[in-house]
């Protein structure tokens, strides 16, 4: 059989929470060849904030722990990824 299959990814890639949807971060992940994606929480919470363990730099901190939640989007979405 000479049929060439295409390799493995070879990397996972970080990105930071920012604006978009967790569903676009990780389509966009899976897009550029990852193979899976892991996204950092770069927004303070308030309960650390106070604890000393992080600085929202005059930004608002967050309340509650950041949810990944479904939009219904994500039948075309096949790598694995996290918070």
């Amino acid at each position: 059989n000479n049929e060439k299959r295409p390799l493995p990814s070879s990397f996972i890639l970080m990105a930071n929470r920012g604006s978009c949807t967790f569903q676009t971060k990780v389509r966009n992940a899976q897009r550029v060849g990852a193979a899976a994606l892991i996204v950092a929480d770069n927004v303070c919470r308030c309960s650390d904030e106070v604890a000393g363990l992080c600085n929202s730099h005059g930004a608002t901190c967050e309340k509650e722990s950041p949810f990944m939640g479904d939009d219904g989007s994500e039948h075309d979405i096949h790598i694995p990824s996290m918070l």
